[in-house]
């Protein structure tokens, strides 16, 4: 039985995101693909390794750095990126905290308008 790939498109689609993205992801993160026919083919575990640095960068907000070395513990070791990213002293959610600095910001900004 043949073990079923994705294209670069089929993938792309099924993950919602652009396949430039993932050909910068395959160099950032060294993802090997197979080549059949002159085209690229991602296996299963390529598109699981894709959707963690989706989750990663989209909806947890690390950097490709942060990204990196979480990937990097979690295959090693780990199997949930938060535990890795709280091993590599990581923030959980980075997003969360730059909220917090932006409202703080703009409460300075507000202080700041009124003495204007």
């Amino acid at each position: 039985m043949k073990k079923y790939t994705y294209t670069k498109n089929e993938l792309a689609k099924q993950l919602d995101i652009q396949t430039y993205i993932l050909a910068l992801w395959e160099k950032q993160f060294g993802i090997e693909v197979s080549i059949e026919q002159g085209e690229p083919r991602y296996s299963q575990e390529n598109y699981d390794f894709i959707a963690s640095i989706k989750e990663l960068l989209y909806e947890k907000g690390y950097t490709i750095q942060e990204a990196k070395k979480i990937l990097k513990v979690q295959s090693t070791v780990f199997e949930q990126p938060i535990i890795a990213a709280s091993i590599l002293n990581l923030p959980q959610s980075p997003s969360q905290s730059l909220k917090k600095e932006l409202l703080v910001l703009k409460q300075q900004l507000i202080q700041l308008r009124k003495h204007l």
